[in-house]
């Protein structure tokens, strides 16, 4: 099931049979971390994976109760949607716009702003 307006797939608990029982496969993807209030989903924070978002949300489990996410083919993919969900969604958790990786020339489709700092 597809968020309204955010595209992505969720939401599910953030646990680690939460997060194999839905990535089965090593992938670039982006992801929401949030929890649920009044049976909505809240979101606190976004962010990617440019290779692997399983083990990335592996490590974040224990931040929020749930996740959303979205498998890529491409990193480029996973890095304009992150921004994408970060000018959409504005999350409380996030400190800055999406970084691109160290040697890409990747710019944020909504703000044309790009950073040089590796991920």
């Amino acid at each position: 099931m597809a968020a309204v307006g955010s595209g992505l797939k969720g939401s599910f608990p953030l646990t680690k049979d939460g997060i194999e029982a839905e990535i089965k496969h090593i992938a670039p993807g982006v992801f929401a971390l949030g929890n649920l209030v009044d049976d909505r989903f809240k979101t606190l924070l976004v962010g990617r994976s440019d290779k692997d978002l399983k083990q990335e949300l592996l490590r974040r489990i224990g931040q929020t109760k749930r996740f959303k996410y979205l498998l890529y083919d491409d990193a480029e993919d996973a890095f304009k949607k992150e921004c994408e969900l970060y000018h959409f969604l504005k999350p409380y958790a996030n400190k800055g716009h999406p970084q691109r990786p160290q040697n890409r020339t990747w710019t944020c489709p909504d703000c044309h702003v790009y950073t040089d700092v590796i991920r």
